[in-house]
């Protein structure tokens, strides 16, 4: 037992190696790894056009700033600032972040203030065990909302990821083309979103 808890308190301490921080949308308990960024576009199907694209940075070991436009959401130019308080320790203890999404008050939803516990858990797939990641949080503004999320990996390529934040649910798959780039398909409503995923470690 001692020495699992030895294992967790490294591997807490290398939080700087924990995954990035949304899934579709909902925000989740990890961070950008510092030195990483992370940029996503999606484009609308049906329009032909982009609908969200992101741009996401680690800022030291427990900040990260997320760029990000949407017409699905009115925002012309806002930003998400995450402060993870502790990485996620598979099968052991969750990760903890905390943060504002939407800083410039500019979408539907409003600026507001989450908590997010996200927990990596092993799953048997045809390729060996795989972790599979599922967050639960909060989201305060003049009200407390409920949000849910997670990615259920089928293989070592490809996951399948569902979210819902008290008034959207999404839906979607990726698909790992190489490594730091990957695709997606997401389901939005009635909308049908195309997403490519390019992260790097400078």
């Amino acid at each position: 037992m001692r020495g699992r808890w030895l294992i967790a308190f490294v591997l807490t301490l290398s939080a700087s190696l924990a995954r990035a921080d949304w899934l579709i949308d909902s925000p989740t308990g990890r961070k950008i790894p510092y030195g990483t960024f992370k940029l996503e576009f999606d484009l609308d199907a049906k329009r032909g056009r982009a609908s969200d694209v992101r741009f996401g940075v680690g800022i030291g070991k427990s900040f990260d700033l997320v760029v990000r436009r949407s017409t699905l959401e009115g925002l012309t130019g806002s930003s998400d600032l995450t402060y993870a308080y502790v990485a996620p320790v598979a099968g052991v203890s969750p990760g903890i972040a905390i943060g504002v999404r939407d800083l410039t008050n500019q979408s539907a939803d409003g600026r507001r203030a989450y908590l997010a516990f996200t927990l990596l858990e092993d799953t048997d797939t045809d390729d060996g065990t795989l972790l599979a990641d599922y967050s639960l949080g909060i989201n305060v503004r003049q009200s407390v909302s409920l949000f849910v999320a997670g990615a259920t990996p089928i293989s070592k390529t490809a996951k399948l990821l569902a979210e819902f934040d008290g008034r959207h649910a999404l839906f979607g798959a990726s698909y790992d083309l190489r490594r730091g780039i990957a695709t997606r398909l997401i389901i939005r409503e009635r909308h049908l979103m195309l997403g490519l995923q390019w992260t790097k470690r400078l």
